[in-house]
């Protein structure tokens, strides 16, 4: 991980061949992040300088409550999309771990990184999740709808238990499971059971 100076300048060391893709992610508060990616052939010379210029974000305003009507504090906002170009060096490309934002006291989030445009037809995700609740998704397809004020609708879901096992009815402890339903899925291992649970 690097932090660009005042200058806006950063120096990434290329690790050694052999490699396909070096790939890095670029994320800045109030700018549209993204990714971009690097042949190892690219690296041929000691030194490569590449220039990037972002392009000032736009703002998502959105609001989070429960089935009854209240807010939701402290629910994760995580964004994904709109679509990878592979002929391109630089992608608009959310990371999950810069790109995250979380909803205030009032259940209120707001996102200074979305693009006012993006082409290719894909749309952007966003995933909404707290602990207690089951997760939900949206999709903004056109950029007008960044003119609106987002509400979600946050519900507890169900429960789903169970149990892996082997070809004898041995518990496989360890085992990971993703629920992929939707964009953002959850995740979870089992127990030294072999037990495991998403709870909502």
């Amino acid at each position: 991980e690097s932090t660009t100076g005042a200058d806006g300048a950063c120096v990434l060391t290329v690790p050694q061949p052999p490699f396909s893709t070096f790939r890095v992610w670029l994320s800045a508060p109030g700018y549209v992040p993204l990714m971009m990616d690097w042949q190892a052939h690219e690296f041929s010379k000691s030194d490569v300088f590449h220039v990037t210029r972002l392009t000032r974000g736009t703002v998502l305003n959105g609001e989070v409550r429960d089935a009854d009507g209240h807010p939701v504090a402290d629910a994760k906002i995580k964004f994904g999309g709109p679509g990878i170009d592979m002929t391109q060096r630089e992608n608009i490309a959310f990371h999950r771990r810069f790109s995250t934002c979380t909803t205030d006291a009032t259940g209120r989030f707001q996102s200074y990184q979305i693009p006012s445009e993006w082409t290719g037809g894909g749309g952007i995700a966003v995933g909404v999740a707290h602990p207690a609740f089951a997760e939900e998704t949206f999709w903004l397809s056109d950029p007008k709808q960044l003119a609106t004020n987002h509400l979600v609708i946050l519900t507890t879901g169900v429960a789903l238990r169970g149990q892996v096992v082997g070809p004898r009815g041995d518990p496989v402890s360890g085992a990971g499971l993703q629920e992929d339903e939707k964009m953002f899925g959850l995740e979870t291992k089992t127990d030294l059971d072999g037990r495991f649970e998403f709870p909502h």
